[in-house]
């Protein structure tokens, strides 16, 4: 067959046929079985895929990267009549089998051009009566599951939520999700599975979940669990767009696929939950998460082809190792502080222009990056800003988020008191150690950093503090802009001027409510919540907690008695409360470092605020959560005082 190969011209088409055995396996990877309990307790057996990252050549011989994409052809046999098989597209018939007895044999829609780790096949009696089809995109629209689950409705909310984002995010991006599949025959089949190692699995056109990710009765669980079905649900359906639609090139640049479903996780609440505060759950669980994981210098940078201390991506092992806080949490904050900068209306028209012109093929960083500078010579600035540079050398936008993807790390900020002024400047935050050099970038740990800020009249002004700028001046009067903090992928370091900064809030909440200057921002308090996490993260790394616990202490009581407590929309600042405070007195807290009685009065003081801000942001259902805002959450939070 080699010397065969040798002899094909470069270019020329041929038809390979292969015979293989393969058998269905018992480790959630590949072609694997699986099963589920009736409502009898009788097991159901069936057999499901995971594909990604080189689990498609485990159940037939392919070439199993991501930039080598082909359409697919499949034909299935299965055995008994009340099994059936389900694929990324549309079954074209179902018949006897040639095998004879009671086998049938399934033959589906040729796929679109894809990768083959995007691929699935599910074999099962599952019920799939919850079907509908999208409004605006046509799309058929099916829930797939047990019986006994279906029936009682834990199917309905998915149903909805696949809906409302398939036709959320198809208008939202200019490209129709029917498009990709032959006219009128366009479907997405949302699938749990019992047995299930990754959370979901974004396969075109069946979409894999873990049970708890699918099959829900909203008002019987905990709000938290009903918000990470929809986030969840709008992850893998973004990925229908980054990621199915346009690939990764190679894995050490997963975040092409991995950082636009996590900020599309929240961006679909708009169209799936337009109520809910999208803003509140992203900086609590994937912002915060994101500058937690990468403060040590065995983080890695979103485009890992440099400044990793030479790091390489080429087997299994290293590309799951991609699949981490870097990939998803890190590259949506990164990507939302882009949007933030340049503006949602020219993003999504970048979106729009980068997602059309590299349709069913591979993109890199580089890719993305040129889109994204061509919306910003296109389009006016809207609700964004232009960015500091001009086009001499690299794009603007290169030279103003080069730092941020190209190498590991984040800035903290100090600011110095100058009259006038807050002399800024920055240096990379390590949670422990001094190594900051450590491992070697060719950017040398510096980022171009907005620096937003909010003056009087609640309009927010631009200040940027460049790559190469030792510091930068930014008036006192404009410093402290918590709405758009919440943007920002550093930390802040200066407890003197938080304290300062909230007692100021307090003043100005009390101007605002007799109308003598205007009310901050409805999010104000996520700033807060930031300025709360930047003070831990500082006062951690000095470790000095003995002489530090007090100004916490004094945070906390300004918390609990201010009007910052009102609302269950502010719960980002007391979820940040609820981490800080597990820090200090929760099972896992530093009494080691702390003198007997200093720890005893640490204690006392703090243990009662503990319990109270743990119950505030419990994990309550949503029918609680609506009988403890009957009642006034403030009520409860200012029974701390």
């Amino acid at each position: 067959m080699q010397n065969e190969l040798s002899t094909w011209p470069i270019g020329s088409f041929h038809e390979i046929k292969v015979k293989f055995n393969g058998a269905v396996r018992k480790d959630n990877s590949g072609l694997y079985e699986t099963s589920y309990p009736d409502a009898d307790g009788n097991v159901h057996f069936m057999a499901g895929t995971q594909m990604e990252c080189c689990g498609a050549r485990k159940m037939f011989p392919c070439f199993d990267e991501p930039e080598y994409k082909a359409y697919f052809d499949l034909k299935v046999h299965t055995k008994y009549p009340e099994y059936h098989a389900i694929f990324n597209t549309e079954q074209e018939s179902v018949g006897p089998s040639p095998l004879g007895g009671d086998y049938y044999v399934t033959k589906f829609d040729r796929t679109m051009k894809m990768s083959t780790y995007i691929l699935a096949l599910v074999i099962s009696d599952y019920d799939r009566s919850v079907v509908a089809r999208s409004p605006e995109t046509d799309t058929s629209v099916t829930i797939l599951g047990p019986k006994v689950r279906l029936d009682k409705g834990e199917g309905d909310y998915a149903l909805e939520l696949a809906m409302d984002i398939i036709d959320g995010f198809s208008s939202f991006y200019g490209y129709n999700y029917a498009d990709a599949f032959l006219p009128g025959r366009a479907k997405s089949d949302q699938v749990g599975l019992s047995d299930f190692l990754a959370g979901a699995m974004e396969n075109w056109g069946l979409v894999t979940y873990q049970n708890f990710l699918i099959y829900i009765i909203p008002e019987e669980q905990f709000e938290y669990n009903v918000m990470s079905v929809a986030t969840v649900f709008g992850h893998e359906l973004q990925h229908q767009w980054t990621g199915n639609l346009i690939t990764c090139t190679w894995w050490d640049e997963i975040w092409i696929n991995e950082a636009f479903a996590d900020i599309g996780g929240y961006l679909a609440l708009k169209w799936a939950e337009p109520s809910w505060n999208l803003e509140n759950e992203f900086i609590v669980n994937e912002l915060f998460r994101a500058l937690r994981f990468d403060d040590r210098t065995g983080s890695r940078p979103l485009i890992n082809k440099q400044n990793n201390n030479g790091a390489k991506v080429e087997n299994p092992a290293q590309i799951m190792g991609q699949f981490d806080l870097i990939a998803y949490q890190k590259g949506g904050s990164i990507v939302r502080m882009m949007i933030y900068c340049m503006g949602e209306d020219r993003w999504q028209l970048g979106m729009q222009d980068y997602l059309d012109a590299n349709k069913y093929t591979n993109t890199d960083g580089e890719i993305y990056f040129k889109h994204m500078q061509s919306a910003l010579d296109s389009y006016p600035a809207g609700d964004g800003w232009d960015l500091p540079y001009d086009h001499s050398g690299a794009s603007p936008f290169n030279k103003t988020f080069d730092g941020w993807v190209r190498q590991m790390g984040y800035p903290v900020l100090r600011a110095q008191a100058d009259q006038n002024l807050f002399l800024v400047s920055q240096s990379r935050y390590l949670q422990s150690g001094d190594n900051i050099d450590e491992p070697a970038s060719s950017l040398e740990y510096k980022w171009t950093v907005p620096l937003p800020a909010l003056n009087m009249d609640n309009e927010v002004v631009m200040n940027w503090m460049l790559s190469n700028e030792t510091t930068v001046g930014v008036p006192k009067n404009l410093w402290f802009d918590p709405e758009a903090k919440i943007f920002a992928y550093y930390i802040i370091e200066d407890y003197q001027e938080l304290k300062k900064q909230v007692n100021d809030i307090f003043l100005r909440e009390e101007k605002a409510a007799i109308g003598l200057i205007p009310f901050f921002p409805k999010d104000f308090h996520n700033g807060v919540a930031k300025y709360l996490h930047s003070y831990w993260k500082t006062m951690v790394a000095d470790m000095t907690y003995a002489s530090q616990y007090f100004h916490i202490l004094e945070l906390t009581r300004i918390f609990s008695i201010s009007s910052l407590a009102d609302g269950v929309q502010r719960w980002p600042m007391w979820n940040t409360l609820s981490y800080v405070l597990n820090r200090i007195v929760g099972p896992n807290g530093p009494r080691g470092s702390f003198g007997q009685t200093t720890w005893v009065l640490l204690q006392r003081e703090l243990s009662p605020m503990y319990s109270l801000v743990m119950l505030t942001v419990g994990r309550m259902t949503l029918k609680e959560q609506c009988e403890m805002s009957s009642i006034g959450l403030v009520s409860i939070t200012k029974k701390v005082a």
